[in-house]
């Protein structure tokens, strides 16, 4: 008797949420629509059972057994005598759902619910889970097992969809099935893989277990997958001026990628795309193919061949793969700099005129990264190629601060006019504190309307780490985002007045035991710099345009002029340095003049265009921008003999070809360089445009050929890669 009468207890708490946790909390993505209070289904000694109201396919029957463990871990032995009760899960077609579901519900959902989508409906005696498909009911049982937890299965009726179908989350590396798995837990729909070495490295029978993971996942439905190839990509940059590219012209290169793109495709890649983003060279200003062959084939026109080679693709892959989306991410891939680029025009003209229409292309936004798309931006750039699919690459976590969460906003019918696609640019897998973001991204994608970030951190921190963990984390962040604004904004007292309370929250979640190694670069530099306080410089806006060939009085007048200083802050006599500079049109102009005894007694090395030599040349300048801070940085350099280096970062040189100009003047005594940068090439590292209340970081350094090293902002013998360390530029508008 006693043992009913426990029954009939805990049947009473099926309650509602406001007597209780907010259930919604759990969850990630936010559910569209909750209809109803939550119940609350006790959970004992396996008093359910889940049964498979239709053909039991594969991907169900993974979604049942994760479901199951999920139950099991939850479950509480002190709980006896819990009333039973069965889950049953299926499609909206199986005759067993339609039995389960009123007429009211089958009327509604069965033809309305978008793909993916599902519905949670409360029975009694039990829950009826109705996927619109098999992938959606599969995410129907994720929901059950993220509510699943200390003793219960809260659950309410809802009805829930993605807004975004196709929601490719990226890494530059395969995973695992586990892995793949693990992001369809949490309804990550999309996997992409960036090959970001030498194309002819993307070897399917070396890359077996890569291709047997993604087939299986296919094949269950568990998750779509895009391959990304950058085609003419360098995984040592030393050897630009000498390296073989791909050649479109070549028959045995361009059989080879195919077959590459066929083994792809075979394993179940449903999207490639070929990207020429970073490495298409420039020649005056001009984007042409790398290799003599396809300019001559190609009249010079690097969009012809582009088209070439996209057409050939299509014509080999798609009458055997129909379904395979192709598509190409061009030189030019966001609207301001297609608007800032003299060559567009050209370019789109010759790529959209010789592309075969169902040639999908790829653009990053209004910017290269940036927190918004407008209706005006899409449109604007869609002009160039008018009536062909056009979706977003996007870069927002690209230069984020510490633990971001996703805080872009689109247009309302954005995912409609990118196909209900988006690829993601990220370290999905291989970062540990990218994952909370990635289901935040998710998130936002899945219901924008009902997008809340610190609901969502909370929720993705809570799958990721625990319910224990998830004030801690949030705590955590907290901290940290007033640490990025004191760095931002060179404030070393504020950075010393912040930086324990981030530390003790740091070794809290150690001792919790939550990995924070990947924060040990960050404080490191953020201790060093809350040691000191850069240097500042304010630099003018004026309207002027320059011609660096012949810089007026007037122009070097309006500049602000300030000196080097010795890089190790000794009194050791230093060659003077000279450094003027503003921002004139659209271009950021330094003028060096230095003092150099002698001149003519320093040797010319030998001409080599490798970055990597340039360092080792005498008379040298080198030059460090970072236009937004936290974030990527630039770094160009040049010598008494106008050699030139550039990369972006230490290590990450991604063969950046800028079109900057430099020109060198020498004296018997001096020599003087001009450097003029359109602010255009910054895009990719995102600058935020000049103005009197921005801050951009930067750091000038000369090595003379016998004398110490000069810097803008000394390092004191820490890595000249140090952003932490960087000086900082101000601006005031002139016009």
């Amino acid at each position: 008797m006693l043992h009913k009468l426990l029954a009939i207890l805990l049947l009473f708490l099926l309650v509602p949420a406001s007597f209780g946790e907010n259930y919604e909390n759990r969850l990630t993505p936010r559910p569209q629509r909750l209809e109803g209070a939550w119940r609350c289904f006790p959970l004992g000694d396996a008093n359910w059972q889940i049964v498979l109201a239709g053909p039991e396919h594969e991907l169900l029957k993974l979604g049942k057994e994760t479901l199951q463990n999920a139950l099991i871990a939850a479950a509480n032995p002190a709980v006896k005598d819990a009333a039973r009760f069965t889950i049953r899960c299926g499609v909206l077609d199986d005759a067993g759902i339609e039995a389960e579901l009123t007429g009211e519900d089958l009327v509604a959902w069965k033809f309305r619910l978008p793909p993916q989508g599902y519905l949670i409906r409360v029975k009694d005696g039990g829950i009826v889970v109705a996927g619109r498909d098999r992938r959606g009911a599969y995410y129907g049982l994720m929901s059950l097992a993220q509510l699943a937890e200390a003793g219960e299965l809260p659950v309410a009726n809802l009805v829930d969809y993605p807004v975004w179908q196709r929601r490719y989350a990226g890494d530059y590396r395969f995973g695992s099935f586990e892995e793949y798995r693990r992001l369809s837990e949490d309804k990550i729909g999309g996997f992409a893989i960036q090959w970001r070495v030498e194309w002819y490295k993307l070897e399917p029978e070396r890359l077996q277990a890569e291709f047997a993971a993604i087939r299986r996942a296919g094949e269950l439905e568990m998750m779509d997958f895009m391959l990304l190839i950058h085609l003419y990509a360098l995984s040592d940059f030393s050897r630009r001026a000498t390296a073989e590219y791909f050649n479109c012209t070549d028959p045995v290169q361009m059989d080879r990628l195919i077959s590459q793109i066929h083994a792809a495709a075979a394993s179940g890649v449903k999207h490639v795309m070929i990207l020429f983003d970073d490495w298409t060279p420039l020649v005056d200003g001009r984007y042409v193919s790398p290799n003599p062959e396809e300019r001559a084939y190609f009249d010079n026109s690097v969009g012809k061949a582009h088209a070439y080679l996209m057409n050939r693709l299509a014509e080999a892959l798609l009458p055997e793969f129909p379904e395979l989306e192709l598509s190409l991410c061009p030189p030019i891939y966001s609207l301001a700099y297609a608007e800032s680029f003299s060559h567009t025009e050209e370019y789109f003209r010759d790529f959209h005129t010789s592309a075969r229409p169902e040639i999908g292309m790829v653009w990053t936004g209004p910017e290269c990264i940036g927190p918004r798309v407008d209706k005006e931006s899409y449109d604007r750039f869609s002009r160039y190629v008018p009536g062909r699919s056009l979706f977003q690459w996007n870069n927002s976590d690209c230069l984020m601060p510490q633990l971001p969460v996703w805080q872009d906003q689109f247009y309302p019918g954005f995912h409609h006019d990118s196909g209900g696609r988006i690829f993601l640019n990220i370290h999905t897998l291989s970062w540990l504190w990218n994952q909370p973001y990635v289901r935040t991204a998710n998130d936002y994608l899945w219901n924008p309307a009902g997008y809340d970030a610190d609901r969502s951190f909370d929720a993705a921190n809570r799958r990721l780490f625990g319910a224990q963990n998830v004030t801690a984390i949030r705590r955590f962040r907290q901290l940290l985002i007033p640490l990025d604004a004191a760095n931002a904004a060179n404030d070393g007292s504020r950075l010393q007045a912040l930086l324990p309370a981030a530390l003790k929250q740091r070794e809290l979640l150690e001792r919790q035991g939550v990995d924070t190694s990947e924060f040990n670069g960050y404080f490191r530099t953020l201790e060093l710099f809350a040691a000191r306080r850069n240097p500042e410089v304010t630099l003018p806006i004026c309207a002027d345009q320059i011609d660096i060939a012949a810089l007026t009085p007037e122009i070097l007048n309006r500049c602000t002029a300030f000196e080097l200083v010795n890089n190790m802050a000794s009194e050791t006599e230093l060659l003077k340095t000279e450094v003027r500079g503003g921002i004139f049109g659209n271009r950021l102009l330094l003028v060096f003049d230095m003092e150099r005894p002698a001149l003519d007694q320093v040797a010319m090395p030998p001409e080599d265009e490798r970055d990597g030599e340039i360092y080792h040349n005498p008379e040298l300048v080198e030059i460090f921008l970072q236009p937004r801070s936290p974030g990527s940085y630039v770094h160009f350099s040049f010598d008494v003999f106008g050699h030139r280096g550039i990369e972006i970062n230490r290590g990450d040189n991604r063969d950046w070809q800028p079109d900057f100009q430099i020109r060198i003047e020498r004296q018997a005594d001096s020599w003087r360089g001009i450097v003029a940068m359109p602010l255009a090439e910054l895009e990719m590292v995102n600058p935020i445009t000049p103005a009197e209340n921005i801050n951009w970081r930067f750091n000038l350094l000369r090595t003379p050929a016998q004398s110490p090293v000069a810097a803008f902002s000394p390092l004191n013998g820490f890595s000249a890669h140090t952003p932490q360390l960087f000086g900082v530029m101000k601006f005031k508008d002139c016009r």
